[in-house]
């Protein structure tokens, strides 16, 4: 009997090519589940937020305490009542509880009057601490360091100037879309903050933020952008991909 000898190429190409559509597929649900599980530049920019308004203790009440801590110590008479290149201490605790949110934290403030001879030169004040909050949006429980040195502390100078250091670092819980819980760290740096000494206010300055994270699931994350601040108790937060968002105070 004899026997024909069949092509089986195209055969085996035709289930080569299932099996590869299979596996396609299969990476791109894989694909899908991880983006799903990262935290997105609205969550990020949220968290950022409220890391600075002063509704959850952040960066700007840092900042204005730090002002009124160098001011109630100035007599038009006196000059300054900190010895100059003394260090001095204390600790605080803080806490707030209103309808929108609430803020609970302990810090250290270690502070030095930096003179050239018996004339002030800057005022620079460190903190360190915890600080915990919730809002209608998000919950977070942080570590918080920051490094403040003001100047213009003549009395000619309508304002002092700020530049710092700030950084939290926490895990937070979004109550919005996805409710996502992540760590992070964010980092502001400010340059040229401008305070009203009679108003205590910012009125002008920026920052560079970035906010280095991990989702819940293990993956690593990292948003930046420049924050402006308006001079109206509001500020302006353009991420590195362009949005932006405005929030107040």
């Amino acid at each position: 009997m004899n026997y024909k000898s069949k092509n089986l190429y195209p055969l085996f190409y035709f289930f080569s090519l299932i099996a590869l559509v299979g596996l396609t597929a299969c990476d791109v649900e894989e694909d899908a589940g991880t983006n799903e599980a990262e935290v997105s530049e609205e969550e990020a920019a949220e968290a950022i937020q409220l890391v600075i308004t002063p509704k959850t203790n952040g960066m700007v009440e840092a900042t204005i305490e730090a002002t009124v801590l160098i001011s109630l110590s100035y007599s038009v008479y006196e000059g300054y009542a900190y010895a100059c290149n003394t260090a001095y201490s204390d600790s605080r605790s803080v806490s707030y509880e209103g309808v929108n949110g609430s803020y609970e934290g302990e810090y250290n403030w270690d502070w030095l009057l930096n003179c050239v001879g018996a004339q002030p030169e800057s005022f620079r004040v460190d903190l360190d601490g915890n600080l915990d909050y919730t809002t209608t949006r998000m919950n977070s429980q942080d570590a918080m360091q920051a490094e403040l040195l003001v100047d213009d502390l003549e009395a000619s100078s309508p304002n002092f100037t700020v530049n710092q250091r700030y950084i939290r670092s926490g895990r937070q819980v979004s109550k919005v879309r996805d409710e996502r819980t992540f760590t992070s760290t964010i980092t502001v740096v400010t340059s040229e903050l401008i305070i009203s000494k009679e108003t205590q206010l910012i009125t002008s300055g920026m920052a560079e933020v970035t906010l280095e994270g991990k989702s819940s699931t293990g993956n690593s994350f990292t948003y930046s952008g420049i924050l402006v601040f308006n001079g109206d108790q509001t500020a302006t937060l353009t991420m590195a991909g362009g949005n932006t968002y405005t929030f107040d105070w």
